[in-house]
């Protein structure tokens, strides 16, 4: 069970006892930041309460795993926050099938972010379907099992229609509300409902999952890690859309830090901050800091280069700088970071990282 969720042990553990020993609750709230395993996790208590199979559970093989796995199952209901455009004066089976296939590609590729454009809610009617199915018994399985994706996307009348059914719930059927915002939702929701949190993932488990299911190779794998800051999903997306830009500016910083022109980094930093976000800058920091600590290890362990590192950058790094110089220029990124997580003016954080990076240099140079 679980095997296709990254991570999550002590919760996998729980369910698997709690499924096991029959003594589940008749409504969780996982949540936890994007990419954790929310939806994921829920889609697999779905399938191993209603899995047909013998052995393993769930079989993935079974009729009931397969109606589940293309959202066809009448006793699993996958609700997701939804927009659309009465502009576009489509039917309501085109509109149905628009919905279908978002769910299908949901429930096909979980950690993948699957939501449609625009202010997107769950409405009061979604949930009033969600009631008039709940008083039927399970027309194939076990149990019925309602997924909620986004549950703080419920308007408020929606959450307030759900607040009775939680609350006394058929004895056949199983709420899973998922969200990213436990705060945005409502006190009487969280209060029926068992809250389970899905903690960010560690790097060394999305780089396992990367290297295992996409063939690439350690260091890619280790820089997507560690720029996704433990979402899964987030790191698909670096995966898809490459990370070519964020190391061209990472190699453009570096050698701007380490030069002595003061227009240069002055122009950068306007560039760079003028261009991109708090998430970008963030990124191509994570870049270089993850360089800075390449040079680390290779000065630690004084191992040959060739048996660690193939990379220039790194080579110049452990040529030409110390090992304490090195470990206050690390110091010195980790606190811009932490200043981009504090939202502060980008322009002033790339100055003062640069002049700071270069009073290290420069105090050895006037040393030597």
């Amino acid at each position: 069970m679980f095997e296709d969720i990254i991570g999550q042990e002590k919760i996998k553990h729980f369910f698997e006892n709690a499924i096991n020993s029959g003594r589940l609750s008749h409504a969780y709230l996982f949540y936890g930041i994007e990419g954790t395993g929310k939806v994921a996790a829920a889609f697999e208590i779905a399938k191993w309460l209603n899995c047909q199979g013998d052995a393993e559970k769930p079989c993935n093989k079974c009729k009931s795993c397969i109606k589940i796995n293309k959202m066809e199952h009448p006793d699993v209901d996958y609700i997701m926050p939804v927009f659309i455009r009465k502009s576009e004066n489509k039917k309501p089976e085109q509109i149905a099938e628009e919905i279908y296939l978002k769910k299908r590609e949901k429930v096909e590729s979980p950690y993948k972010r699957v939501t449609f454009e625009g202010n997107t809610s769950i409405s009061i009617d979604t949930i009033r379907d969600v009631k008039s199915s709940s008083v039927f018994k399970p027309f194939e399985g076990k149990k019925k099992v309602v997924i909620i994706s986004n549950a703080e996307k419920m308007t408020l009348d929606a959450a307030n229609s759900i607040l009775k059914l939680l609350e006394e719930p058929p004895k056949d059927l199983i709420f899973i509300l998922t969200a990213t915002d436990l705060g945005m939702i409502i006190p009487t929701i969280k209060s029926r409902c068992t809250k389970i949190k899905f903690s960010p993932l560690s790097n060394d488990e999305i780089m396992f999952s990367l290297i295992k299911y996409f063939n690439i190779n350690d260091k890619e794998s280790e820089i997507i890690a560690n720029i996704s800051t433990g979402s899964y999903t987030k790191a698909l997306e670096y995966l898809q859309e490459g990370i070519e830009e964020e190391n061209e500016f990472a190699e453009k910083l570096l050698e701007i830090i380490l030069l002595k022109d003061s227009k240069i980094y002055l122009d950068y930093a306007e560039e760079l901050s003028n261009r991109k976000n708090l998430k970008f800058v963030k990124d191509v920091l994570t870049i270089i800091n993850l360089w800075i600590k390449d040079a680390i290890h290779y000065k630690i362990t004084e191992a040959e280069k060739t048996d660690i590192i193939n990379n220039p950058i790194i080579n110049q790094l452990s040529d030409n700088l110390y090992f304490e110089e090195l470990e206050l220029v690390n110091n010195e990124i980790e606190k811009s970071i932490d200043l981009i997580n504090k939202n502060i003016y980008l322009y002033l954080i790339i100055i003062n990282l640069v002049i700071n990076v270069r009073k290290i240099l420069n105090k050895r140079i006037s040393n030597e």
